[in-house]
């Protein structure tokens, strides 16, 4: 994965201008506030996430078992600072299988989701999940997890699903936020090292 500071800002610019996308489901700007002001992007929606109603994956953490929405479910937990440790077993679980079958990810993810469109949005928000609960746990196991995805061209192909601009599909959000976090995530980690 190579993008450039410019191409995270002006996609961001245009992604945190779209209505569809700010009031999306999905919280595709939610946990973000550090790494937008790094890319001196505007705040994304204030968005205040409530878990009181929400009902947590019981099944075990494994890949096999991931649900269309448990990663939300689990991405909402993180931002709560609410069932820690349930994310992070889930973070375990899906960066144990992604590291273990990188090689066979993309069929594992089209046999599991149907389509490569569905297979790639799922591990778009797996890479996404892994990212987030780095931020929350520190644990660099989920970030480099979350780089080895960036180089599956399947999941990040040289033509970026930006192309469909105007009508911009959730995918090509994930990959964005996905850059946007590696790079603030790695700066930091550079400026620790630096400093």
């Amino acid at each position: 994965m190579h993008v450039s500071y410019r191409f995270i800002r002006s996609e961001g610019l245009r992604f945190l201008s779209d209505a569809r996308l700010r009031d999306h489901p999905a919280l595709p700007f939610v946990g973000l506030e550090v790494a937008l002001q790094f890319f001196d992007l505007p705040p994304g929606p204030a968005v205040s996430v409530d878990i009181s109603d929400i009902v947590l994956p019981t099944a075990s953490p494994a890949f096999k078992n991931l649900e269309a929405d448990t990663l939300l479910i689990l991405r909402k937990c993180l931002y709560a600072g609410k069932h820690l440790d349930l994310a992070a077993r889930w973070a375990e679980g899906l960066m144990r299988f992604c590291e273990v079958r990188l090689s066979s990810l993309e069929s594992r993810a089209r046999q599991k989701w149907g389509t490569i469109s569905a297979a790639r949005l799922q591990l778009l928000e797996v890479g996404v999940f892994l990212l987030d609960a780095y931020f929350v746990q520190r644990d660099l196991r989920f970030l480099n997890t979350a780089l080895k995805l960036t180089d599956q061209k399947w999941l990040f192909p040289p033509q970026p699903l930006l192309a469909f601009w105007p009508q911009p599909r959730l995918a090509a959000v994930w990959q964005w936020r996905m850059s946007l976090m590696i790079t603030y995530l790695l700066a930091e980690i550079g400026a620790h090292h630096d400093g």
